[in-house]
């Protein structure tokens, strides 16, 4: 039983926890602020700066005590509708991930689509530059030995490249050893080409075979004998692998590994890449994990993710209030009072255009949230092992199958049949027991004469 303290405290942590959740600082930047600048720009739509002015100055001319109690009824309807509002959020983040109501469904393959045309532009650039950096790494790596490449190429056209190659070399080599001033990315064009020609070699008649194998064996003497082309080399290949790097971070941060996974809009696509992180990774995703991952983290920690999440609600709420905005002011503009041409087309066109912007934002705030719950999953993973009383792995392959046994338990209820061993509860020690009593020890107890009342 608690005791009346106890109790007391209990109600008081319950009390301030709920008026953290209704006045927490999430609620009032997310929500509070939002709604608040709407109310205001709504009024203005539909009553106009008048309006707001002759508001002010009469607030200003009542007395203290009826000016209070008007702002305090206002501040009552502004925190209403700002819970209401607060609580479309995670509706609209459905919204613009592309899980979209009946009536809209039919967009869902048009943008899917226009997702998939868009990412494999990603992956063509990406291949294109690992197919440059393929370049210098046959030069680096592999010493001007066989190579591969999925570009074909007809005799007649090697022949001509062959003859070009040739003669771009030779004028590169020339001024290499004059000390002249030569470009880089020539040289690494020169590369390009010959290995092309290598590749496609045995596709040659002899005498071009020939030609190419003694083009290939200038090329390499020549890289061996001058300095200055190992060094153009390198750099080459440093500010080439770079840019392989950021190409293969934009198509992860931008698109889920899988094109199955694919969402119709941007930012679903960015929320697919993060929810898919930890199941390419570790065989769980993160709609399991994250739950049981949550109550074991440590406060700093569950304080960076809440800040994430809050950007993220704002940003959404924002877009979601410009867009219905716009939409609003446009009606007023149709069928309110006559006002201004240009206010009545601009206003709404700058709405939308917030919209827009702060969607933008949000898609950045939905990878600013990815990277902390992405560290998250990777720093406490084990954590959550251990609170689950399961022995760790000694191998990344048995933690793939320790969480893919934890994922089929969690999703269909599968036991865990082979990776998944709980830890060995520690043995407990008896406390000794007394010896039995003699038969001495009984008949003193029995012969011990108890006090009178």
């Amino acid at each position: 039983m608690l005791t009346e303290l106890d109790q007391a405290q209990k109600i008081v942590g319950t009390a301030l926890d709920q008026s953290q959740k209704l006045f927490g600082r999430g609620f009032l930047i997310a929500g509070g602020g939002p709604t608040l600048l709407f109310a205001v720009i709504g009024g203005y739509l539909l009553y106009g700066y008048a309006w707001l002015q002759s508001s002010v100055l009469a607030w200003i001319g009542l007395g203290w005590q009826e000016a209070l109690f008007q702002i305090a009824l206002l501040l009552v309807a502004v925190y209403l509708a700002a819970q209401v509002v607060y609580g479309l959020r995670t509706a609209a983040l459905q919204v613009y991930q592309g899980e979209w109501p009946g009536p809209l469904a039919w967009l869902r393959p048009v943008g899917i689509a226009l997702a998939t045309k868009t990412m494999r532009r990603y992956e063509a650039r990406e291949e294109a530059i690992l197919e440059v950096l393929t370049d210098f790494a046959w030069a680096r790596e592999f010493q001007f030995g066989e190579t591969f490449s999925p570009v074909e190429v007809a005799e007649e056209e090697a022949r001509r490249r062959q003859q070009q190659v040739h003669a771009a070399h030779e004028r590169l080599a020339g001024q290499v050893r004059q000390g002249r001033r030569w470009r880089e990315g020539a040289y690494g064009e020169i590369l390009h080409e010959a290995r092309l020609l290598q590749a496609n070699r045995d596709r040659f008649p002899p005498d071009l075979q020939a030609d190419v194998d003694a083009l290939v064996a200038v090329i390499a003497a020549r890289y061996r004998e001058h300095l200055p082309l190992r060094a153009a080399v390198e750099h080459l290949w440093e500010a080439t692998f770079r840019e392989w790097i950021e190409a293969s971070e934009a198509r992860a941060a931008n698109f889920p590994e899988h094109e199955r996974w694919l969402r119709p809009t941007q930012m679903g696509n960015v929320a697919a890449a993060l929810e898919a992180y930890p199941f390419d990774r570790y065989g769980i995703g993160l709609s399991a994990l994250w739950p049981r991952l949550v109550p074991i983290l440590p406060e700093e920690v569950r304080l960076r993710i809440e800040d994430a999440t809050t950007s993220l609600d704002f940003t959404v709420l924002i877009s979601l209030l410009s867009l219905a905005a716009a939409v609003g002011a446009a009606g007023i503009a149709l069928y309110g009072p006559p006002r201004d041409r240009a206010f009545e087309v601009a206003i709404p066109l700058a709405l939308a255009l917030a919209g827009s912007l702060f969607y933008r934002l949000a898609i950045s705030a939905t990878r600013a949230l990815g990277v902390q719950v992405q560290a998250t999953v990777d720093l406490f993973r084990l954590d959550l092992l251990d609170a689950l009383e399961i022995e760790r792995p000694s191998t990344p392959e048995q933690e793939n199958a320790i969480w893919t046994e934890l994922r089929h338990f969690i999703a269909q209820a599968d036991l865990p049949a082979h990776h998944v061993r709980f830890k060995q509860a520690p043995e407990r020690k008896e406390a000794p027991s007394d010896p039995p009593p003699s038969l001495w020890d009984c008949l003193r107890t029995s012969l011990i004469r108890r006090p009178r009342r």
